[in-house]
Formats: structure tokens, sequence, C-alpha cells
């Protein structure tokens, strides 16, 4: 077995390595979008952006932002789903449209990286390390003085050197850790309160703060928050947070620290400066750096006198005035997130630690790909120091307390949790039913806590975005936005929205801007969020929306749900329901794709067995119900919204991945327009299309949708039915209708559709697609001879659309001429649709075509392929 001194080596390998992969991707810029100024403080301004993507910026990563001319530097506060909270060192507008934000993550792992170098140094803090991670460090507590669990705790944390506390979701971990610190403090114990993320952080210090001064025993700078906070209830707070306690404390140095900010950035928006006012710009400089630093001294001498300190993980890496201390008890909650050397730099920092987290919900996030970043960087310290191990062998660990009654959520959405991932191991509080009932009983679904939406045989397709690979799903995508609207309007504020991939939780968002743009004006927990799973860890809500995402036509399920981790990536989703969760999920494509022993599938078998399930038979009147006007739902017969769409449309575009199918009243709604109306197919072949006037993109997108003039997006029609295709959709039928420029861009991105690769002519010769039994492709591969050795040539369609010949034995490539076409058309006699007449090949290259030479109309070569 290593020594210590091996292992710490390892750790800082592993984080070497980390930091490498990251700097590779030190030139991504993020665009950050709708920003608006929240406040400002003695340290600069604090803003909140919505993210273009979703990308990985742990709380209290340094961000240079860059706005028109202006560079500013500040840190991450917190991201919760796309919405992101900074603090920067100037004020830069009340609002802006957009910006670019750069991020350094790795100089937190730098900094990690040299705190664990310091524990070889010293000898008290290398054992304290070892019996962290030994997890068996010997027990001292009396067990006969233990009558409830919160005292089982205390007394641990007062005798013993190491305490590991297992609390599955909803288990009261932080009441029992406020009242566990407060008893210390109580007891003159001085305590460093630590977690992965700021918003823990809050919540932990303000229970703690709450209980303190219900017992009577509040002292100002006693309790301290240090670091920054994007919880309006510790800002508001008189005493709780070290930076107000000190603007307080210096309201003239306050006022002008923000009368020199507003001035530093008129200076620094001028297109030119001036020598006085560059002299003006550097005073101003001098002067606020001279007031910052007064304020940081003042907030310094509370952090030094604090008994109780809550900082994230990477401010106490950060900061000496954390690092460099001493402390009696360390507790850090959270753990699950957080790398294996964070919790070890921990507990160097205190004589005593105390552990909080659950294994069974997600691991910490590393990008390099190293077996030593898997073994210290993707685990948990529960992992790292064997007490998995143990509870999977069914052994009763020394160091561990596991929390077992939960009052979180309503009993029938921890029961699955409770029996599959706890084992049984964790029971409901009796008054928990009886506290989620109401918001249980509101629509949608009224009664039903837990709820299973089969999205089986609807057309519900799952599609990959170009870019990023990322899954996505419209279909499920507008339905949770339908069952979140219903929500809201029988009175549930608390909804939340996760998916396991990105693209689905992106598009998501953007349809929740669209439809209930106020929400992102709310920074509270009422605030709707749409996140992946990896970003709602650590967050609730009243109602919870679980789309699967995964579907046909994909082959598999994606390995998020299959992997190692999947069992946890379900819980994490389960469990942020308080009162309704519904989860959504293709189960003909589950059960044929995914084992029954992965919880994915067993979830949605335990919902089927013990609650109410909806299907596409059983879903319509709660589509029927209107919420919007801008998303609206239509049955199988009810096309005369989207016929009088198309006869008022400027531009259709339609996929169809068999244009046989599509309806015959649809194609006399499209023959009406057609010669004052731009119309694109996105179909494989153009066969079948009875149109004389349209464009056509060759691709199978699989997903039939119409998109019209650019904003209206309707989705399940054409009906693609009776297809030999999986997910080939059955009756009853439904179709959605969806206005948004926004989301139709978004859309159209994600799908990557480029415009027609063979578009119509903009000049007096229009363009005809024409599609004769007899192909192109066909006569080539038929008759057609090497020019050089009269051997066979291959058909190849090249990226640029270009048609190329290519010789099977001598390998020479070559194109379609003009004789050949012309062999062609006399072959199959290809006739002028407006003239009954012989078309003559004209052009070359891309202006190879067939014309009329009576009326001249053209038709490109592509068409007759």
């Amino acid at each position: 077995m290593a020594s210590i001194q091996e292992i710490i080596e390892q750790w800082k390998k592993a984080l070497r390595l980390e930091v490498v992969h990251l700097k590779t991707q030190s030139g991504t810029k993020f665009t950050i979008t709708e920003g608006k100024f929240l406040k400002r403080h003695a340290k600069g301004a604090t803003y909140w952006f919505l993210l273009a993507s979703d990308v990985l910026l742990p709380d209290g990563t340094p961000i240079r932002i860059e706005y028109k001319t202006q560079t500013i530097f500040g840190k991450v506060i917190s991201v919760e789903g796309f919405d992101l909270v900074i603090e920067v060192d100037t004020y830069f507008g009340d609002k802006i449209e957009e910006a670019f934000l750069y991020s350094e993550p790795w100089e937190l792992l730098e900094s990690l990286s040299k705190r664990v170098d310091s524990i070889l140094k010293n000898t008290a803090k290398l054992k304290r390390v070892t019996r962290l991670l030994s997890g068996n460090s010997p027990t001292k507590h009396p067990d006969e003085k233990i009558k409830k669990t919160l005292h089982e705790i205390a007394l641990r944390a007062k005798y013993n050197p190491t305490t590991y506390i297992w609390g599955p979701p909803g288990t009261g971990k932080t009441y029992t850790l406020a009242r566990m610190i407060a008893k210390h403090y109580l007891g003159g114990k001085k305590i460093l309160v630590m977690a992965h993320s700021n918003a823990a952080v809050d919540v932990l210090l303000l229970e703690i703060a709450d209980y303190i001064r219900g017992k009577g025993d509040w002292v100002t700078g006693n309790i301290l928050r240090y670091g920054f906070s994007a919880d309006q209830r510790v800002s508001d707070h008189d005493d709780l947070l070290a930076s107000r306690i000190v603007e307080r404390d210096n309201p003239e140095t306050k006022k002008r620290i923000s009368k020199l900010e507003a001035e530093r950035s008129r200076l620094k928006k001028l297109q030119q400066i001036r020598g006085d006012q560059k002299k003006v710009l550097a005073e101003v400089e001098i002067e606020l750096n001279k007031l910052r630093a007064k304020i940081k001294k003042e907030e310094s001498r509370y952090v030094t006198n604090a008994k109780v300190l809550g900082v994230t993980l990477s401010k106490a890496a950060m900061d000496s005035q954390i690092y460099e201390r001493e402390f009696d008890l360390v507790v850090v909650d959270e753990t699950s997130m957080a790398y294996i050397p964070q919790v070890a730099f921990a507990s160097s920092l205190g004589r005593k630690i105390v552990v909080c987290g659950d294994f069974r919900q997600l691991p910490p996030i590393a990008m390099a790909d190293s077996r030593l970043v898997d073994r210290w960087l993707k685990r948990d310290i529960f992992e790292g120091a064997k007490i998995v191990e143990a509870v999977n062998r069914g052994e009763k660990h020394p160091n561990l307390v596991m929390l077992k009654e939960q009052r979180r959520m309503h009993p029938d959405i921890s029961s699955f949790t409770n029996s599959f991932i706890y084992n049984n191991k964790v029971f409901d509080h009796k008054s928990v039913r009886k506290n989620r009932q109401t918001v249980a009983n509101a629509k949608p679904f009224p009664s039903e806590a837990a709820t299973l939406v089969d999205l089986s045989k609807m057309g519900a397709y799952c599609l990959k975005e170009a870019a990023s690979e990322s899954r996505f799903n419209l279909l499920s995508a507008l339905l949770s936005i339908q069952l979140i609207l219903s929500g809201r309007a029988n009175g549930i504020d608390s909804i939340g929205f996760i998916a396991p991939y990105k693209a689905q939780a992106r598009l998501v968002t953007i349809l929740l801007q669209e439809i209930i743009p106020n929400h992102t004006e709310d920074h509270r927990e009422e605030k709707i969020i749409a996140a992946t799973v990896h970003k709602f860890q650590g967050s609730e809500r009243d109602m919870i929306v679980f789309d699967n995402v995964d579907g046909y036509p994909q082959q598999r399920a994606s390995v998020l749900m299959t992997d190692n981790t999947s069992d946890r990536l379900i819980n994490v989703a389960v469990t942020r329901a308080r009162s309704k969760f519904i989860t959504i999920v293709d189960r003909r494509f589950m059960n044929s794709r995914v084992s029954n022993t992965k919880a994915v599938r067993a979830l949605s078998e335990h919902l089927s067995a013990n609650n109410k399930s909806y299907t596409r038979y059983e879903l319509h009147p709660i589509l029927k119900e209107k919420y919007h006007p801008n998303l609206k739902w239509f049955g199988e017969n009810e096309d005369h919204v989207l016929l009088d769409d198309i006869r008022n449309a400027k531009t259709v575009l339609i996929s169809a991945p068999f244009p046989v199918k599509i309806d015959k009243e649809l194609w006399h709604a499209l023959q009406q327009i057609e010669n004052r109306a731009s119309i694109t197919f996105i179909t494989p072949k153009n066969d079948g299309i009875p149109l004389r006037m349209f464009e056509h993109i060759p691709r199978d997108t699989v997903m039939p949708f119409i998109i019209i003039n650019g904003e209206v997006l309707w989705v399940g029609t054409p009906i693609m039915d009776s297809t030999s295709f999986d997910s080939s959709p059955e009756p009853p039928f439904i179709k959605c209708r969806l206005v948004s420029k926004k989301v139709v861009k978004l859309f159209s991105s994600m799908l990557n559709l480029q415009g027609p690769k063979y578009s119509k002519t903009e000049v007096q010769q229009k363009l005809v697609s024409y599609r004769p039994s007899f192909t192109l492709q066909q006569y080539i591969t038929s008759w057609d001879q090497c020019p050089t050795c009269r051997s066979m040539r291959k058909v190849e369609i090249e990226p640029n659309g270009r048609i190329s010949l290519q010789c099977s034995y001598c390998g020479i490539r070559g194109g379609v001429s003009k004789i050949l076409l012309q062999k062609y058309i006399e072959h199959i006699n290809l006739l002028c649709r407006t003239c009954n007449v012989p078309l003559e090949a004209t052009g070359s290259g891309k202006s190879l075509g067939a014309e009329c030479s009576q009326c001249n109309e053209k038709v490109d070569v592509n068409s007759l392929w």
C-alpha cells in the first residue's frame, strides 16, 4: 500500500494533468447575454447573465469579461442551469446585451496543488490526512450517552478525530450539521464550515445563524460568511456576511468607492482619452485601490476573530486568511461533489473533521483522461476512504453515521429511491405525506405525486446537436413546457426541469425565456430552472419534470444512462422533487435497450407498477388546455390552423422523410402558394412531390416538422406513420404549434439546417425539380464507362454537393459531362412539363443542367439524381 507521501504526490500529478487539460481549452470564448446589474458593493459589482451554452464553471473561478472596449475581471459566484452570477471589479452598465467571458479554472487547481504540497512539510497535518483516508480512525465517543442521531453526531465530533455522515436527500443534513456546529460554538470552539458551492455554504450558515439567534446567543462577528453570496437572504442579513458588516461600519468609504467607480466607468467608455483625463483616471485607480485595501483590512479583522467561519473549498485554498489558520473543528458538506485532495486539504486545517455527503449522488467532475485523475478527481472521499466498499459488503463502519429519516419528498416519490438506491435503509417521516399533499393535489395530474409520461409511438424523436453530439428531443421539450405551464397556472411556483443532456437543457431554457419571459427576473427559488442533472445537484423544487430525452432513431441509450454512475444520476433527478415528480420517457425504446438492473429503467417500471401512467391515449385532455397563445396542441384531424398558416406563408420549410405520405389537403395548400412562396423540402429523395416550384435539401432528419416564415414551428406533422421504422408514430396522433423565432433559430442551428443545396434560380429561368423513374445515377451505374480504361465508374457525392465519378480500376476521377447528360436525356425521353418538348443539356460544371428551348424552363442536374 502506498504511503501518505506517495498518495499526495499522486494528487499533485493528477491536479497537474487536469490543469494541462484545462489550459488546452484556455482560448475558448463563451458568449453571455441579457446581462442585468444586481448590486454594487465595495469590491465592485454583481451581475446576472444568461450562458449561451452549458459550461463547467465552478464557484470561485477567476474570469475575464470582454465588453465593447472594456476588459473587466472577476469571479464566478454561481451557475444554476444557464444562469450565471458573477462578481466583477467594476460596474459597466445596468443592462449588457452581449459580452464574452474567458475563464481560467486551472487557477483553483494550482492553488489546491500548493496547499496539498504544504501538507508534506507538516507532521500534524500529515497525521490528520492519514486518519481521514484510513476511514477507520479510533472512536472514543461514549456510546452509552447516545440518545438520538443528532446527539450521536455531536458526541462523535467532540471525541473522534474523523466523523463521516452519510446523508441521503431530505434526511436533514443542514438541520443536523447546524445544530452540531452550534453546540461546539457555544462550547467555545473555533469552527471552519466549508462546501463545494456558495449555495451550500449559504444554506448552512443561515441555518446556524437562525438557530443561534433563536437561542439568544448572537454576537456580531462571531458567526461569519466570508466570500461572496448570491443568496439574497444572506445579503439582507444584518451581520452575517463579512463584507456587508464592513460596509455598514464604513458608510462614507462605501459611498466614495461607488462615486469613484462611476467616474472610472465614464472615463473608460470614452472613445479617446486626453492627457488630463488619463491623469484623472490614474488618480481614480490609485484612490480606489487604497480604499479597497482599507475595506480588505477591516474585513480581515472580522475573519480573524470569527468563531464560526463559512467559506467554499475553493476560497479556502486561495485565501491565506483561511489556509494559514488552525481550527478546532472543520465541517465539510457536499463532499460527494468535491475532489478527494480538496477534502484532504480541509482536514489538514483542523484538529477534528466532520465530513458530510451522499456517495449515492453524483461524483465530482474532472475532464482529463488519466488513471490518476479517475482515481483521485472523479471519485469522492467516501470511495477514497473505502467506506463505500464496506457499506456494499453490508458492514457497519466505525466512523460512519447514516441519517435515515427523510422529510423532503412525498412518499410516492421517495419510495423508489428508498428501495432501489438505499436498499430500504431510508424511511419517510410520518408528517411528510401530509406536508407535501397540497402541491401534489394540483395540476398537472391532480392528486398524483409521482407520474410517468410514456412517449412510445408518439413520434418523439431523439436527435443529436450537430456541433456537440449532445442529444435533444423537441417533442418532449414542448411537452415539458406544457406541464410546467399547467403547474404555474395551478399555483405551483417552485418548478424545475432536469435532463441528462446539455442540448435539451439549453432548448428548454430558450423555450422558458420565450413562453415565460418574466421568470428570468426572479433570482429566488421560485424561478424556473432548466438544467442538466449535474447542474441541479444541491437544488430542490416543489415540482420536477425529468425528461429522459433518449429515443429513436438512436441505436442505443446514452452512456450517461447506462454507465457505472447512471444510478447516481437518476437518484439526483428524482430526489430534487418535494411534492410532484413527473418523468417523461419512451418506454418502448428504454425497455429494448437498457437492462432492468439500471435505475433509469427500474424507475419507469416502478412508476408504472405503483402510480398512474399516461400514454398518447390519455394525454389529449392535458394538451388541449391552453396556457399561452404561442404554444398550442392539436389532434390528428385538426388541420385548419396548419392549413391557414401555409396559405398565408411566404416561406415554408418541410422535413418529410417520406413525402408520399403527406396528406392531400396539405399538398393542395402548398400548390396554392407555390408560385408566390418559397417552399423547401428536407427529404432524402424528392420522389412523389407534386409541385413544380420547390427547393430540395437532400437529407434525412428522420423527424417530420414544418417551419413557416422562420417563426412558426409545427411538430408532429406531416404525419409519417406506417413505416418500418421503430419510432413510426401510431394513432392517436398529436401535433404542436409553437411561435418563436428564437426557438426556430436554435432548432435550425442544432440540426445545422443550411441553405438548400439545390435552390431556385433568382432570374427569369425557373429551376424545376424533376424525379424521373429511371434516375441519372441509375443510368451512369448501368451505362457509363471510364474514358481511359473503359471500366465501370463509381458515383460519389462530394461535401460541396458536386457529383463525382471515379473509376474502380484506374482511379481517374471525373464529373458528369454535358455529353453524358444529353445521352441520359435522350435515353429516358425527358420532356418539358410545360411545353412537352424534349429538354437539351446545357452548361457545364456547377451550371450543368437541362433546358427547354421554347419556354427556357431549366432543370438542375442534381434534381435528376
